[in-house]
C-alpha cells in the first residue's frame, strides 16, 4: 500500500478541469470526497463522477450526506431526515432514512457516505451540532 491510497481529497468545483485531473491521475489518492461546491444538479454529478471513475477507478468516492444541515445531495435527490428528528422516532424512521441514503448514493456510484455514527447531542446550541 503506498501513502497515498489512505488520502482523500476534494476537487475545486463542479467539474473535473485539466490540472485537477492531471494532479489526481498522477497521484492516484485512495478516495475523493465532493463537497457543495461539486454539486449542481443530477446531470452534472453523473458527468463528474463519470470523469472521475476514468481518472481514478480504484477510488473510493465519498460524500457528506448525513441529513439536515450537512447533506450534500439534497439540492439534487431531496433532503434527508436530520438525525436529532430520526431520535424521536422508532427504529423503522432510521433505518429508512439509511436506505434512502444508500440509494441515493448508488444512483451516483458514490461508495461513502461520511455520516457520523457517535455524535451526541447534549442540548447546546452553541457548537456544530446543533440541529444535526
Amino acid at each position: 500500500m503506498k501513502p497515498a491510497d489512505q488520502v482523500f481529497v476534494g476537487i475545486p468545483g463542479p467539474e473535473l478541469d485539466k490540472a485537477s485531473a492531471e494532479i489526481l491521475a498522477a497521484h492516484q489518492p485512495g478516495g475523493l470526497i465532493l463537497f457543495k461546491r461539486n454539486i449542481e444538479d443530477e446531470e452534472q454529478l453523473n458527468d463528474l463522477v463519470t470523469a472521475l471513475r476514468r481518472v481514478l477507478p480504484e477510488a473510493v468516492l465519498a460524500i457528506d450526506a448525513e441529513g439536515g444541515r450537512v447533506d450534500r445531495l439534497k439540492d439534487v435527490v431531496g433532503p434527508a431526515p436530520a438525525a436529532s428528528f430520526l431520535a424521536g422516532k422508532s427504529p423503522s424512521y432510521a433505518l429508512q432514512a439509511g436506505n434512502w441514503v444508500a440509494q441515493s448514493l448508488r444512483l451516483f456510484d458514490l461508495d461513502v457516505d461520511f455520516a457520523p455514527v457517535v455524535d451526541l447531542d447534549r442540548g447546546q446550541t452553541d457548537n456544530a451540532l446543533d440541529g444535526r
